[in-house]
């Protein structure tokens, strides 16, 4: 018996070696090179091998291992460009403030001092304040508005706390419940504890958190929104039940949440469902019949969860999703070595990747580098092995990271932003 158990082991082992061996060659062989990841590189033919794995996506998720990787942002917005020019995609969904990147974005005069002004105060500041970001967000998408061929932007999270938000949302959001004679807008509270609560919440996230009974009276308030807007008529699709429902996302998010976060799972979980329903929302109603590309952080764009087994991601839910799942194409991005560390933080090197994993198998042979792994999945017997790579923050972890993304872009030598 024991005998056969060794046997029965070994035989596991070897195949493990085999499958290991199996993928180590696929990425060796099919990792293509990019000849640069600088944004005014207007020579496209390197990023076609992108273009033909994306095939008919209409949804094309692009990730980055840490808000600090300037080298990613630079990579990134050329093949936004790319995306833009040459395959049709005229959306441009940020991990930021879906009421401002919604509401605002419709609202602003699309000239270049406007749209400068505003995406500098209504998108992530570490993106914004990013020099790497520059091109980008202040030259690239307002000159797309002097053409025919713009490029719209959005916003998908439910953190919605900018300048746009802090400044408007309040004041919007009671000019409509008041045109829709809402009940509650008949209450004598209406003005200074209805809508006060619900200013606090926005106005007051992480700065001066308001006192823990305030999330409850919140709560209250807009669930009784949420049911009176129902009770009008107000369909699910509609952007002010939208903006509700993220309202009460966030309160219950930020309810968990102190200066230095007490539940980090439990208040991911709810941030990343309703950025799921945000792109959903988006993709399905606002921009039915557009492509749009996502710029989120590499946790929030895999297809499947990989830094906590408690946590279900943004990806994971739209993988998962009937009408979304064959829609998209998610790509994750990873480095060698280098340096990151986000805009006004501590900048830390990232120590360079063991030979056996996927950035060691990649590194001698390109300095950027694209490999596609739905090819891999499609024709493999050994799709489902696991191997080394880094994820997020630059932690390696052994996952099925060829179903994890379905492409990931590399980067030999990351950057931090200036």
């Amino acid at each position: 018996m024991r005998k056969v158990f060794l046997i029965g082991l070994m035989n596991i082992c070897l195949s493990n070696l085999f499958a290991q061996k199996e993928i180590k060659e696929y990425v060796k062989q099919n990792a293509h090179e990019i000849k640069s990841i600088l944004p005014d590189s207007t020579n496209f033919e390197d990023l076609e091998v992108i273009g033909n794995s994306i095939s008919n996506s209409r949804i094309v998720l692009l990730g980055e291992q840490d808000h600090g990787d300037a080298a990613t942002f630079l990579a990134k917005t050329r093949l936004i460009k790319y995306l833009h020019e040459k395959k049709g995609f005229n959306v441009i969904a940020f991990e930021s403030d879906f009421f401002a990147l919604n509401e605002g974005w419709y609202n602003i005069e699309k000239k270049e001092t406007s749209i400068d002004s505003f995406l500098k105060s209504n998108i992530l500041s570490l993106w914004s304040y990013c020099n790497e970001c520059n091109e980008l967000l202040f030259n690239y998408i307002p000159f797309t508005h002097t053409t025919k061929n713009h490029l719209e932007v959005t916003g998908f999270d439910n953190q919605m706390v900018y300048s746009y938000s802090r400044n408007h949302l309040i004041s919007k959001l009671d000019s409509v419940l008041v045109k829709l004679d809402i009940p509650i807008t008949k209450q004598t509270n209406y003005k200074s504890e209805v809508l006060g609560v619900i200013n606090d919440l926005i106005t007051k996230f992480w700065y001066n958190r308001p006192h823990d009974s305030s999330f409850e009276g919140c709560n209250m308030v807009l669930q009784l929104i949420s049911d009176q807007l129902h009770e009008k008529g107000i369909i699910k699709d509609d952007f002010w039940y939208s903006v509700i429902d993220n309202l009460i996302s966030f309160n219950q998010e930020t309810s968990k949440t102190t200066r230095f976060i007490t539940n980090q799972t439990a208040t991911n979980n709810i941030r990343d469902r309703q950025m799921y329903l945000n792109l959903k929302w988006l993709a399905e109603n606002k921009y039915p019949h557009d492509k749009i590309i996502v710029w989120a952080a590499n946790t929030h764009v895999s297809k499947t969860g990989f830094s906590d087994d408690n946590y279900t991601n943004m990806g994971e839910w739209i993988a998962s999703d009937s009408n979304l799942k064959n829609l998209i194409y998610s790509i994750g991005f990873t480095s060698f070595s280098g340096e990151s560390g986000r805009l006004n933080a501590k900048k830390y090197s990232i120590p360079a990747a063991p030979n056996n994993s996927f950035e060691g198998w990649v590194a001698p042979i390109y300095k950027y580098s694209f490999t596609d792994f739905l090819n891999y999945n499609k024709h493999s017997n050994s799709y489902n092995q696991a191997f080394e790579m880094r994820g997020w923050f630059y932690k390696f972890k052994k996952e099925n990271w060829n179903q994890i993304f379905d492409g990931v872009f590399f980067i030999h030598e990351m950057f931090s932003c200036r």
